[in-house]
């Protein structure tokens, strides 16, 4: 499955789009659960109640250099340190 945003960009997940997905397919399958493939890797969804589709993103990613963004950013502590030093003293 490949997923785009409202801007164009594609995503390699999205749990939203997953769920949706996979409830479209269970209601066609009559399955109680599905695997769906994405750019993130394998995806595994399952029916947790009658409207209900819960779905295994996995590990969230924390660590800065694992976020892929479009900018390239500067660690946090950078960014704080620059706004505590750009204040007035009282």
């Amino acid at each position: 499955m490949r997923i785009w945003n409202a801007d164009g960009g594609e995503v390699d997940a999205c749990g939203n789009a997953t769920r949706c997905v996979a409830w479209l397919l269970m209601e066609e399958g009559g399955a109680v659960s599905r695997r769906i493939e994405t750019p993130a890797g394998m995806l595994y969804a399952e029916r947790a109640g009658e409207n209900v589709i819960t779905v295994d993103m996995g590990s969230p990613l924390l660590r800065w250099e694992e976020i892929r963004s479009r900018a390239r950013c500067p660690p946090i502590a950078w960014i704080m340190s620059w706004k505590v030093s750009r204040r007035r003293a009282p």
